[in-house]
């Protein structure tokens, strides 16, 4: 019984200089393995994160563009004067289309001009690129700043006309190619969308 007793008794030698500097090694270089694999991992996160905003601030512009479209009767399409090039287009809606009373009947008028006071009206949006006082590029629409996180800068909105009447386009395919930057990132992604009116 003595001799278990003797073997279970701590040893009180202490560790030997050649073993706490192998421990210490081992130790650095699997903390630096491990300290490289999470640095790695939490940068590659917030890229991930910032060019998953980037594709949402991009969702949320050409959303909001659609939605301005779709929702209101547009005549025409032409670029803006005295703009650049594929930073700006004005929708312009000049011709009634609805019901009007008189005497108890009702007319239906498929096209008509606008006209108000014996003077012809029209209502017009205008979507462009333009710079904030940040330094940054945002679309606006009708004076509204889309308000981003991402930079537009290179961006463009042109359209090509399918259909011409009385010298307006009446039908186009519009293009937008955007071109998305984060101030912390130095990657461009670059998107387009195409949609017809």
């Amino acid at each position: 019984m003595k001799t278990f007793v003797k073997r279970l008794a701590p040893d009180e030698r202490g560790v030997t200089l050649i073993e706490l500097l192998a421990t210490i090694t081992i130790s650095s270089i699997m903390l630096s393995v491990i300290y490289g694999v999470f640095i790695t991992g939490l940068n590659l996160y917030n890229k991930i994160a910032i060019e998953g905003q980037l594709r949402d601030d991009a969702d949320y512009v050409v959303t909001r563009v659609m939605n301005k479209l779709y929702s209101l009767p547009f005549d025409h399409i032409e670029y803006c004067p005295n703009s650049p090039e594929g930073t700006c287009i004005i929708l312009e809606n000049d011709k009634y289309v609805g019901i009007d009373q008189y005497n108890d009947l009702l007319d239906i008028n498929p096209e008509k001009d606008y006209v108000e006071n014996g003077n012809k009206v029209s209502t017009t949006t205008k979507i462009e690129l333009a710079e904030t006082e940040t330094g940054f590029y945002q679309f606006k629409i009708d004076e509204e700043i889309l308000s981003t996180q991402a930079n537009f800068k290179d961006s463009t909105i042109t359209f090509q006309c399918s259909k011409e009447q009385n010298g307006n386009c009446v039908s186009a395919m519009i293009h937008i190619d955007l071109s998305v930057q984060h101030p912390t990132i130095h990657k461009t992604l670059r998107l387009a969308s195409k949609f017809g009116w």
